[in-house]
């Protein structure tokens, strides 16, 4: 039996007639002055300490934090004021990684534009003075010329400079669209091995100089591509024209699949490329220096174009020594039936 408040205890033991009792016993509050104040000063402490904790990490947190945050804002601002080399560097470990690598990605980028375009500008505006300046010169002297013949020599030369002219600004726009990121020109199915003999026939009609002979090294007799036909044009003429500025006798085009590859090969008997040479040659207005070729047209442009047309079709182009002595170059993708 229990008294009171839980304050005496009381039990019978067995049927003896004993009584075992406990008690009284004093409450805890009556036991321990100020008890409730100091239970409540308990539970303040607890709280104040684990708050102390809490911030205590945070602080850990924040602080490195705001210190990444801050290289960041600091190289936006810089990059923004013209410091195109700025890079944020923090700890691969922080959660700002992410953010910075997508900064440095984005920098990398801006700057490779823009000194692409101050390059372009430079050379374009190199490229177009010497024709410009054989213009002027021809127009005067074509003014003050007593005969016709030497007037139409004159014109001719006009003519001619303009051509010239004309040829740079389409190597130029063509080159300009490959930098946009979001070109994308229509494909679709054409039969790569009628298609290159038409090709080859079309310039052995305008070019009676020097002759190509085609060769389709090839079991199937369409070689079906999915390509854009326009693209792929201005690729190969690029390489013949490329090939007949260096050859002497002969201009070899082979098609032929091999090793799960479609690939268009256009060899010259010529002075070939320098292995030292057959990486930077396909870079915008890159014209290598032949003793022989001081004459050789030209803007640097026409192989940088073949780069890019092969890339956007999944591909690549190389160079290497060709059979007939001078250089072979191929455009190479892969083959969509493997």
């Amino acid at each position: 039996m229990v008294q009171g408040a839980g304050e005496s205890f009381q039990h019978q033991i067995g049927q003896s007639g004993l009584i075992l009792r406990m008690g009284p016993m004093p409450k805890i509050e009556s036991s321990i002055p100020n008890f409730k104040s100091k239970i409540r000063l308990l539970q303040v402490l607890f709280c104040a300490i684990i708050v102390v904790l809490f911030l205590a990490f945070a602080l850990i947190w924040v602080l490195p934090f705001a210190k990444n945050l801050n290289r960041i804002s600091t190289a936006a601002v810089s990059f923004g004021q013209g410091a195109l080399d700025a890079r944020v560097k923090i700890s691969k470990r922080s959660s700002l990684t992410p953010l910075a690598e997508a900064f440095n990605r984005m920098a990398d980028r801006i700057q490779e534009l823009i000194t692409s375009h101050k390059e372009l500008t430079h050379t374009v505006s190199h490229e177009l003075r010497t024709p410009l300046a054989r213009i002027r010169f021809n127009m005067e002297m074509m003014a003050s010329a007593q005969k016709v013949a030497e007037r139409e020599r004159h014109h001719e030369e006009i003519r001619r400079n303009v051509d010239e002219l004309d040829m740079l600004v389409s190597e130029l726009l063509t080159y300009a669209r490959f930098d946009r990121e979001n070109y994308q020109p229509r494909k679709e199915v054409l039969d790569l091995a009628p298609w290159l003999e038409e090709l080859t026939d079309a310039w052995n009609d305008e070019n009676d100089h020097i002759r190509i002979d085609c060769r389709i090294n090839s079991p199937d007799t369409k070689v079906p591509v999915v390509v854009n036909p326009r693209l792929l044009e201005r690729a190969v003429r690029n390489l013949l024209q490329n090939a007949a500025r260096y050859a002497r006798q002969r201009i070899h085009v082979t098609l032929e699949t091999a090793d799960n590859f479609g690939m268009i090969h256009v060899d010259d008997d010529g002075p070939g490329v320098a292995e030292a040479d057959r990486q930077k040659i396909f870079e915008p207005f890159v014209r290598l220096n032949h003793a022989q070729d001081d004459d050789v047209q030209g803007y640097g442009l026409g192989l940088a174009i073949v780069r890019r047309v092969a890339q956007w079709h999944g591909g690549q182009a190389t160079i290497e020594n060709a059979p007939i002595g001078g250089a072979r170059f191929t455009l190479r993708w892969p083959d969509p039936k493997s």
